[in-house]
């Protein structure tokens, strides 16, 4: 519901005495000296009131948007001296970013009246079920007399019972979503900044015309083009921004053993991964680097299962000889034009076994997900060393398998030097396209995804194939201190073209559901 009222600041009937000494008074003149308070210290409101004090970096962001009241109020500014009313957050991995939104939220709330807060982001269902759940759990912690002022509904808040006196959920998928805003107090809060389609800012601009309006943009650095990017990096552009980079340096919430092992991993402190997702910074992608950030994570955003053609179930088998590699099980449905990731899981096998437990974990996930060779349906299987006893077994079990050899020749030569190559471009057209999406639950913890994620941002082409196009190999990866990017590789399988096998007894050994644990095998 959109409002254009302009109203002088009122009073929400509430007592927090107790949380600053005030003199003996009329019930609303308490409540009006906490909103006070509040109003030229968030800190102190989110301490007092929301009893969730700030992180450093969490508490200088607040500061800064509250300097803008503070200089309307004669008071000075502590942190954004320009009083600029739009600010911009570069933000690393898990430093509490969906936390610090909605706290500001719950302050802007609180100390304007008749508030208006549209939250936007690439996606409505990343708002419903992150930025709202973060909400409500602050509210649970909150002073009783506040909490009760407050009614958070799915897609919306509401404040002392005003249902003008708001904040709503708009997803950014067309820009009349975002038009029409108009308030005497305004906040536009953009989460995921840098996934959301440079098309929505004009009309996000037409809701900053009020005097005093904020926007606020914060994300992972992911996008080298758009309103994020530019607030930070373009000229004319970044100084309109009250800005801020938080790497893991700044925030307790992300270890240093975590930023060095990140490091360690994935190739140094200058590679994509650790500058985006370590040191919250933009990366500088060249010409050889397969996949872009924001393309992935779009594919992450986007949990659409297509509809309109007959989907092929594939199971893709990425077989790992034990030790620090894992063997990774990949499931997808493959539709006409675009392919929709059901789940991923990755198993430490020992070597002695990792033959025979690949085959049960790939005919589970087969099984388990309705897989039937009649209607197509088929597994992947990388084929060389242990994983050609996995081909082998599952084909003995009779079920359809592409025997994969990364190494072979591709279907065209003059293009790609081997079938990984052509597997990968296939992959990372598909990834540009916007034709993958991945279910929200596909990956069993955050961890498995972050990994899903970083592992295909290390992959790059060989610089100087000028003709034909050619992966950098696993033993150049391992040079450059990389891993074996085995989510990657179970992932790119999953485009392999080859006609499948079909084993001849039939599949005749179902597994029951749960089995493999039960007997013990990790998926990690």
């Amino acid at each position: 519901m959109r409002s254009s009222s302009r109203v002088t600041r009122g009073t929400p009937t509430m007592s927090l005495s107790r949380q600053v000494n005030v003199a003996p008074g009329p019930r609303e003149r308490e409540a009006s000296k906490v909103v006070y308070k509040s109003l030229v210290d968030p800190n102190w409101f989110c301490r007092h009131v929301l009893n969730s004090p700030n992180d450093p970096w969490q508490a200088r962001f607040m500061q800064a948007v509250a300097d803008v009241d503070r200089a309307r109020l004669g008071l000075e500014p502590l942190v954004n001296g320009g009083l600029l009313t739009r600010f911009s957050v570069a933000s690393c991995h898990g430093p509490g970013k969906t936390h610090v939104v909605a706290k500001l939220m719950h302050w802007f709330g609180f100390t304007h009246p008749r508030a208006l807060i549209p939250a936007t982001g690439p996606k409505e269902k990343s708002l419903t079920t992150r930025t709202w759940p973060e909400f409500r759990r602050i509210l649970g912690g909150a002073e009783a007399d506040y909490a009760r002022l407050v009614e958070a509904a799915q897609t919306k808040v509401t404040w002392g019972g005003d249902p003008d006196w708001m904040a709503v959920v708009e997803a950014a998928s067309q820009p009349e979503n975002l038009a029409g805003y108009h308030a005497e107090h305004l906040m536009f809060l953009v989460e995921e900044a840098s996934g959301v389609n440079e098309q929505m800012f004009p009309a996000i601009e037409g809701a900053l015309t009020t005097e005093g309006a904020i926007l606020v943009l914060i994300g992972n650095p992911t996008s080298n083009v758009g309103e994020h990017y530019n607030s930070h990096n373009k000229r004319g552009v970044r100084e309109r921004y009250f800005r801020m980079r938080i790497g893991y340096q700044d925030s307790p919430r992300v270890s240093a053993e975590w930023a060095a092992y990140m490091a360690k991993k994935y190739g140094g402190w200058d590679s994509p991964v650790v500058r985006i997702r370590v040191m919250g910074r933009w990366a500088d992608l060249d010409a050889y680097q397969l996949l872009a950030p924001l393309w992935i994570d779009g594919a992450l955003d986007r949990d659409e299962e297509p509809d309109g053609s007959h989907p092929q179930l594939r199971v893709s088998v990425d077989v790992a000889d034990g030790g620090e590699n894992l063997t990774v099980v990949t499931v997808a449905r493959h539709y006409q034009d675009t392919a929709h990731v059901l789940g991923q899981h990755a198993y430490g096998f020992p070597a002695s076994e990792a033959p025979i437990r690949a085959a049960d974990a790939a005919q589970r996930a087969f099984q388990g997900w309705g897989g039937d060779p009649a209607n197509g349906d088929d597994l992947v299987v990388d084929a060389l060393g242990v994983g050609a006893g996995t081909a082998g077994t599952l084909l003995d079990r009779g079920f359809p398998v592409v025997t994969y050899r990364g190494g072979e020749g591709s279907d065209d030569p003059s293009r790609w030097k081997n079938r990984r190559t052509q597997s990968y471009l296939v992959l990372r057209d598909a990834f540009r396209d916007g034709s993958i999406s991945v279910a929200e639950d596909a990956f069993p913890e955050t961890e498995a995804r972050d990994d899903f994620e970083a592992q295909l941002l290390t992959i790059r082409l060989k610089p100087g194939q000028e003709r034909v196009e050619e992966l950098e190999t696993k033993q150049e990866m391992l040079r450059r201190g990389i891993v074996s990017p085995d989510r990657a590789d179970s992932m790119a399988m999953q485009f392999a073209t080859q006609s499948p096998t079909l084993g001849s007894s039939g599949p005749d050994m179902p597994l029951l559901m749960g089995q493999l644990e039960s007997e013990g095998y990790n998926d990690v």
